[in-house]
C-alpha cells in the first residue's frame, strides 16, 4: 500500500515538473516570437490561424483576436483564392516542402513576402 503511494506520489510530481518545464519552454518560445522584427503567424492543417505576433497585428491592422481561428481566405478576401500565397500555401501542405513567395496586396497595400514551411502536426 505504502510503496504504491509513493510511486504514485514520484510519477506525480515527475509529472508537475515536466508541465513546468513544458510551459517555461512556451512562455521562451512565446517571448522570442513575440521580440522578433519579423511578422509570425502559425496555421493549422486545416489552414486557420492559431498563432499571431504582435508584428503581424500591426502589420495587417487587425487585432490577434480577429484572426484565431479564421483562414487567410477568409482575412484577405477573394484575392488569395489562386494568388501566388494561396499556390506556395497549398505547395507547402502537399509536399511538406519549405516555400517562399513574394507578392502585393491590394487589401493591405504591401508587397508581402513569406518564407512557408509544414508544422510538423500536419500544419
Amino acid at each position: 500500500c505504502c510503496i504504491i503511494a509513493l510511486s504514485l506520489q514520484r510519477q506525480t510530481e515527475r509529472e508537475v515538473a515536466r508541465m513546468r518545464s513544458i510551459d517555461a519552454q512556451r512562455g521562451d518560445l512565446e517571448g522570442v516570437l513575440e521580440g522578433m522584427g519579423d511578422a509570425y503567424f502559425r496555421l493549422d492543417a486545416q489552414g486557420r490561424y492559431i498563432a499571431v505576433n504582435s508584428n503581424y497585428e500591426r502589420l495587417m491592422g487587425i487585432r490577434r483576436d480577429d484572426l484565431l481561428g479564421r483562414s487567410l481566405a477568409e482575412h484577405f478576401g477573394a484575392s488569395f483564392r489562386g494568388s501566388d500565397f494561396h499556390t506556395a500555401f497549398e505547395q507547402v501542405m502537399a509536399t511538406r516542402s519549405r516555400e517562399r513567395v513574394l507578392q502585393y496586396f491590394d487589401e493591405v497595400g504591401l508587397w508581402l513576402e513569406a518564407s512557408a514551411f509544414p508544422n510538423p502536426d500536419g500544419g
